[in-house]
Formats: structure tokens, C-alpha cells, sequence
């Protein structure tokens, strides 16, 4: 391996903003899995021996996974199992997934929100305390499924990702 590719600048230092060793050889073997192959975490475990990427070495197998998807190789987590690869059609339904966790987050966020003692916030928590409600409000209109289904109607019919006035205007409809 060059120094390039260990992410070394020839001193054995890490040079920030490059992937360790570990991460290459990961990424290495999540590439060629085909989709729908799992690799466990015991696998994944014994390409760095002593290395537990489920704790302590997370991020070899995160940056691992991201190094792959910007090859266009998209990656999962199966819990507590491992990994698994993911065709294009799968990743292409994720927002669904996104979506929910969003508005069960929001809706947390704006419960919590308003048991806040509004009286007691200094100027600057008042406008941060409005500006939560607001974006998590209009966060949450977004993702009303009623919305998403107005949304749906119009991409399908315009065949193409919206604008944010495109996606306001379908609400109007």
C-alpha cells in the first residue's frame, strides 16, 4: 500500500481526512459483496484482528460504508447481525424510513417544547424556543401523509424531484 492509500503522509501519521487501513480493507471486502449478501460482524471483526467495529472501531466500518456509497455501493445495517449490500431500488425507497423517524422526532421535540417554562427564557432562548416550533411545525406539515401523497401525485406527474415552490404549491391543490 502507498502512502496514499493507508492515508499516511509517509511518517506513519494519519493525514486528517483520509481513511485508516482498517477502513480500506473493510470497504475492500464490502465491495464485493453482491446485493443481497450479509457480512456478519464476526467477519468484518477478523479482517482487523483484536478490533470490534459493533464498539470501540465504529468508524472504520462507517467510513468503510461511505467510501462504498460514493462508488454508488450502497450498504445497511442488519441488526446485530451485520451488514448487508442494498441495490439501488432499496436505497431508493430509504426516505420512507427517514420519514417516519423524522416526524415521530418532531413530534417528540414539539411535546417536549411545550412543556418549556416560556416566562423564564432570556431574549435570545425566546427566539431559539420560536424558531424549534417553527421548523419542527413546518417539518411536520411535510410529513404529513396527506402531504406526501400530494407531493407523490405531482412528482408523479412532473416525473422529476420538486423545488421548494414546486412542493408548496402541491400542498395548494
Amino acid at each position: 500500500m502507498n502512502n496514499e492509500e493507508n492515508g499516511t503522509n509517509g511518517k506513519n501519521k494519519r493525514v486528517v481526512g483520509t481513511a485508516s487501513a482498517e477502513s480500506i480493507l473493510i470497504e475492500k471486502r464490502l465491495m464485493k459483496l453482491q446485493i443481497g449478501d450479509v457480512l456478519n460482524y464476526s467477519e468484518i471483526n477478523e479482517l482487523v484482528p483484536g478490533a470490534d467495529v459493533q464498539t470501540d472501531q465504529r468508524g472504520w466500518l462507517m467510513t468503510a460504508e461511505r467510501r462504498c456509497e460514493s462508488q454508488g455501493v450502497f450498504i445497511r445495517c442488519v441488526p446485530k447481525i451485520g451488514v448487508q449490500r442494498v441495490s439501488d431500488n432499496d436505497e431508493s425507497r430509504l426516505w420512507i424510513n427517514v420519514t417516519d423517524k423524522c416526524r415521530r422526532a418532531t413530534r417528540k421535540g414539539r411535546r417536549r417544547l411545550a412543556k418549556v417554562n416560556y416566562d423564564t427564557l432570556k431574549p435570545e432562548e425566546k427566539l431559539s424556543y420560536h424558531m424549534g416550533l417553527t421548523v419542527m411545525g413546518a417539518a411536520e406539515v411535510f410529513m404529513k401523509p396527506k402531504n406526501q401523497t400530494a407531493i407523490a401525485d405531482t412528482v408523479e406527474r412532473t416525473q422529476k424531484a420538486l423545488s421548494f415552490d414546486e412542493t408548496i404549491a402541491a400542498f395548494k391543490k
